[in-house]
């Protein structure tokens, strides 16, 4: 709530830094066909870091440990940087495929990163005994395997995006309140929204004006190249029940002057490493730039 310093995207990107866990689990890799897939990851990790959690973080309320348990840092919610804004969780998930094994990543920012020991722990428990593979996909999968485990400290971020910036998405891309079809601009403020917060956890505020962005993202025209909708089911287990979940998958350009191009590219190029759009906590608005494209 108090950073020490403000910073503009250059100092954030020289601050950055991030872990990331990468777990490669023998012929899985069918799951990552699955959308929902990546929530029911999130929903084993969070059990299982509950399991070695204090009364009071499972109670909602800030873990009296010193330091605080993992789940009170890294699941439980951390307050609002304004009334409408909650600061984001400091991690994020990332499924592949590597042949028929399939690799899950676990991203964790700023001084999560101090938890990555604890964290290691708690997704292995959960990828190898409390994880539905198959989900309601009917499926065959076999008992999961860990063949390896990768852990990957980043320090800094390269800002070097594209000069026509075109987001690749490999997870489904969505808003909370708006088509992100109809609205494809509204992801770059709520992309610099989720920056800004997570700039927090590298105990930095980040400078950026709301409503010079604004104007930025309408000079700026965008486009979908392609896109498909996608809809599935994720569990909440705090509601007990099932909430239906719709996204795009698909290439979206961005065109404009190359001042205001340069500009929106860098904002992205954090958004490459921690996700765009809503429900970024259950893998969504993962993409990469795709170099190139045409008019």
């Amino acid at each position: 709530m108090a950073p020490a310093a403000i910073v503009d995207l250059d100092g954030l990107a020289e601050a950055w830094f991030e872990t990331d866990i990468i777990w490669t689990i023998a012929g899985s890799s069918a799951a990552i066909g699955d959308p929902g897939f990546p929530g029911r990851v999130r929903g084993a990790f969070g059990a299982e870091l509950m399991d070695g959690a204090s009364p009071e973080a499972l109670a909602g309320q800030p873990c009296p440990w010193e330091p605080p348990c993992a789940f009170g840092v890294i699941f439980q919610k951390q307050g609002r940087m304004d009334p409408g804004l909650e600061f984001p969780g400091p991690w994020v998930i990332e499924v592949d495929a590597e042949g028929a094994d399939l690799l899950v990543t676990l991203r964790l920012f700023g001084f999560a990163t101090d938890y990555a020991g604890a964290a290691a722990e708690a997704m292995g428990k959960a990828l190898t005994a409390r994880l539905d593979y198959a989900g309601s996909s009917g499926q065959f999968f076999p008992r999961p395997h860990v063949i390896a485990r990768t852990i990957l400290a980043r320090p800094g971020l390269a800002l070097s995006p594209p000069s026509a910036p075109v987001l690749d998405f490999l997870s489904p891309v969505l808003l909370t309140s708006i088509d992100v079809i109809e609205h494809p601009r509204s992801l770059l403020t709520t992309a610099a929204a989720r920056i800004a917060g997570l700039a927090r956890w590298h105990d930095l505020e980040l400078s950026l004006d709301r409503a010079a962005l604004v104007d930025l993202s309408h000079r700026l025209d965008f486009f979908w190249l392609d896109a498909v909708g996608l809809r599935w089911k994720r569990r909440s287990r705090k509601q007990n029940r099932e909430i239906r979940m719709a996204g795009t998958i698909g290439r979206l350009a961005i065109d404009g002057s190359e001042p205001d191009l340069h500009l929106a590219g860098r904002i992205f190029a954090f958004g490459q490493r921690c996700h765009i759009g809503a429900d970024a906590a259950y893998g969504c608005g993962r993409f990469d730039f795709q170099r190139e494209h045409g008019t």
